[in-house]
């Protein structure tokens, strides 16, 4: 997949040309699943809860993230989310 300018897109996750890893597909389901109990609680539409970006608080998934065990974690990066591992030692604390 190319940009509208042209030049081709070759970030992890952005629409490049090959799949989506398994891991990422598994990271975005977890997200979007925390992202639904959310929006539930507060009665609010599930439409395209993947692209919001600013109703659920980044926070509030990574505390969800550490409360349940992964040792992974959500940035957003250019309007997208990003998903990085734990640092051994972080992952220990």
């Amino acid at each position: 997949m190319r940009r509208p300018y042209g030049e081709p897109n070759t970030e992890p996750g952005r629409g490049g040309d090959g799949a989506d890893t398994p891991q990422y597909m598994a990271r975005r389901l977890i997200v979007e699943e925390l992202k639904k109990q959310f929006l539930q609680a507060l009665g609010l539409p599930l439409n395209d809860v993947w692209w919001d970006r600013q109703i659920v608080p980044l926070e509030w998934i990574n505390q969800r993230l550490e409360e349940n065990g992964h040792r992974w974690r959500t940035a957003i990066v250019d309007h997208e989310y990003e998903f990085a591992d734990l640092r051994q030692e972080d992952a220990c604390s």
